[in-house]
């Protein structure tokens, strides 16, 4: 061996510090949620009442999950970045988890209770030679210990009525004792079981008038036989949330017969769900020979695997805008990849995109709809020390059951064809949707690098935006110019200023109003602007570091070149509004702008001295002083950026002197959406009339 210091882990300990090889793994969704460790060690909790159920010993199960303050327990690490706290609790009214007496692995006199949450392999479903009637769904698995194990705080109740107490051990003996507890009486009171962070901190008796977590079911007018309660350890799964009501509709389609409160709220109807069981039953070959030399027990055993049943029930996906779940999965729901998931995902997949011939949609066939699938047998064997992957099925083959499968799939399509059509829709939508969506995760991972200063903010803006190189960013400044002749242009009139960057466009870009970023970023001139301001409103740079200090629209003086700094800065309404800056400041504090280009320029002098003016228009022209007091010698019409020389664009855009620049806040920002929408043409098209630029300035010019 490579050392000679051998060590013998607990389970708490081992299971505290491989959490992953028990419960899988601890990662958190954008929303903080877990949606693995958690739902593992929340099934576990659940798994012996859904067993009893099954076998008729009760006919209801509460899952409830609850906001809490933060437990009064020595954390390890830190854990301040909890903001919300929330607890969980199983009960049922079944026959109570047992509290006789039995030995820990140490020798040590224990109640059942205390070996099945303290220990590793403790369970009373491993000899199953005479419980023929049984396909059990939950079994061989970790069990509630490994949701002691992990919770910072865990505790476990058992109604004291369900049990001979002549049979449990000498500790709880005196505690009924001394509580004067008789048969009479025992129906208010209960065992309890209390740990933190999986060691047992106290062991008693309590009357369910005075237990504050058993009063939560006096509103059920009921006094249950089993509770767990638990607060899950945010050092092992990084958050206490979890997602407890889709995780527990599959108790639902099993057993629609019995009574299932969620959050307190009996779960009375399902959605719209087309449920078939013993669809596929595939049959395993028996050797008669090999029968006949079995001894009773062997062969009633033997029978009994000569079957697999499959139960499978769909749902749709309630809101496809989040990221839906796949809740498609093989005996206890695992979330791990097996073989058995595998097969029924692509039995469903095949059978949903060849019924509607839509291959494209392959990798999305699972997000409009939940699909549970539960295969039943009677001994089923598992690979490692968890149920996630089971095997040694004799005699079955997937390649047998996989046509099977993809024929019950189909024929439940084609009976409910017009249902279903929508989902396919929905998923053909999601699907759409998500083409472009890795890019907004990719934008939140560069801001996050910049915010964290592991990348400068310039190191994810599009390779055709030429920056610059100015250190004090309150200054630099970014031109969206039209065309790249315009852009030539004007990178030619910024020599020697480092603090001008120029942004080019393709001519018109897309018109963004009403629409999905989703869908925009599809655009890649949209993306390219999305990168250059820095984000989107829901992922962005704070605004202390932008790259930009300003955001300055410059396009031609003509009709298109209005239309393109119109439909820029609608996109710029829709999808960056963290620009213009805060309603709190009156909008004082917005990095938009809008460069106005003068559409004449007259030469001429001034006694001896050579003068030019610029103007906005040619009426202004015509009323100014200057042309009445001045002989000019002539007059020049702007109409592009790119037919400027580098001194006219540096004189017109770039001197703080001359240039117009006008600031763009949002106080009527509603109205001009509303304008700019793409649905509103004719609104449109009449305030260009009313208000629109006189197209016939030039006109008017020449004839004077």
């Amino acid at each position: 061996m490579a050392s000679n210091d051998i060590k013998h882990m607990s389970d708490r300990d081992h299971c505290r510090i491989r959490s992953g090889t028990y419960i899988g793994g601890s990662e958190v969704d954008e929303k903080g949620r877990n949606s693995e460790s958690l739902i593992t060690i929340i099934r576990e909790a659940s798994d012996n009442s859904v067993d009893e159920v099954k076998l008729g010993n009760g006919d209801t199960i509460w899952i409830a999950k609850e906001k809490v303050n933060k437990p009064n327990v020595k954390f390890e690490e830190d854990v301040s970045y909890i903001k919300n706290w929330y607890s969980y609790l199983v009960g049922d009214n079944c026959g109570g988890i047992p509290i006789k007496r039995t030995e820990n692995p140490k020798g040590e006199e224990v109640t059942m209770t205390d070996l099945a949450v303290e220990n590793f392999r403790a369970g009373s479903k491993f000899d199953v030679e005479d419980r023929a009637d049984v396909d059990y769904i939950g079994m061989n698995g970790i069990g509630v210990s490994a949701t002691n194990f992990t919770s910072a705080q865990f505790i476990i109740y058992s109604h004291l009525s369900c049990h001979d107490l002549s049979e449990t051990t000498a500790y709880v003996k005196e505690l009924v004792k001394k509580n004067k507890i008789t048969k009479a009486n025992s129906a208010d009171w209960y065992y309890k079981l209390s740990f933190e962070f999986g060691l047992k901190t106290n062991e008693e008796l309590v009357k369910f008038s005075e237990d504050e977590i058993l009063q939560k079911f006096a509103k059920q007018k009921c006094r249950p036989s089993t509770v767990t309660w638990f607060i899950p350890d945010p050092q092992i799964h990084n958050t206490t949330d979890a997602d407890v009501p889709v995780t527990f509709r599959y108790m639902k389609y099993l057993h629609p017969e019995y009574k299932f409160y969620l959050n307190w709220k009996e779960d009375k109807d399902l959605p719209p769900t087309f449920a078939y069981k013993d669809v596929v039953v595939e049959k395993l070959d028996i050797d008669e020979a090999a029968l006949a030399k079995m001894d009773p027990k062997q062969r009633k055993r033997a029978m009994r695997n000569n079957k697999l049943t499959f139960t499978f029930s769909i749902e749709p996906v309630k809101d496809l805008k989040n990221e839906p779940t796949q809740d498609f999965s093989v005996n206890t729901l695992s979330t791990q990849e097996g073989v058995h998931k595998k097969l029924f995902v692509n039995a469903w997949v095949n059978a949903f995109c060849g019924y509607f011939k839509d291959l494209e949609i392959q990798k999305y066939a699972m997000m409009g709809l939940n699909v549970l699938c539960i295969m039943q047998c009677s001994e089923p064997e598992f690979n490692g020390q968890t149920k996630q992957k089971l095997s040694g099925l004799p005699g079955w083959k997937t390649t047998e059951v996989l046509p099977k499968l993809v024929k019950s799939f189909t024929k439940i399509i084609s009976e409910n064809e017009e249902v279903f059509k929508k989902y396919y829709e929905d998923v053909s939508a999601y699907f759409a949707a998500r083409q472009n969506i890795g890019k907004l995760k990719e934008l939140k991972k560069q801001l996050s690098d910049v915010v964290a200063g592991n990348k400068s903010s310039s190191s994810y803006l599009p390779k055709k935006l030429l920056d610059c190189p100015c250190k004090d960013r309150t200054k630099a400044e970014v031109f969206f110019t039209e065309g790249l002749s315009a852009a030539g242009a004007l990178a030619k009139a910024r020599a020697g200023l480092d603090y001008v960057a120029i942004m080019p466009l393709r001519g018109k870009i897309r018109n963004t109003i009403g629409e999905k970023i989703e869908d925009s970023l599809k655009n890649e001139e949209i993306a390219d602007i999305t990168n250059a301001c820095g984000g989107v409103d829901d992922v962005h740079l704070p605004l202390e570091k932008l790259h930009f200090w300003k955001y300055i629209i410059a396009t031609d003086a003509d009709a298109d070149g209005y239309q393109i700094g119109a439909l820029l800065l609608g996109d710029f309404m829709q999808n960056h509004k963290f620009l213009f800056g805060t309603k709190e400041k009156n909008y004082e504090d917005s990095r938009v702008y809008i460069a106005v280009a003068p559409l004449f320029a007259f030469f001429g002098v001034d006694g001896k001295k050579d003068v030019k003016k610029y103007f906005y228009s040619g009426q202004e022209a015509l009323a100014a002083e200057f042309a009445k007091n001045h002989k000019y010698k002539s007059y020049k019409r702007y109409k592009g950026l790119g037919e400027l020389n580098p001194d006219e664009l540096k004189d017109m855009y770039l001197n703080p002197a001359n240039r117009k620049l006008v600031k763009v806040t949002l106080e009527n920002i509603e109205d001009a959406m509303e304008i700019i929408n793409p649905k509103n043409k004719q609104s449109r098209k009449d305030l260009m009339i009313e208000k629109g630029v006189y197209c016939n300035d030039l006109i008017i010019l020449e004839k004077k």
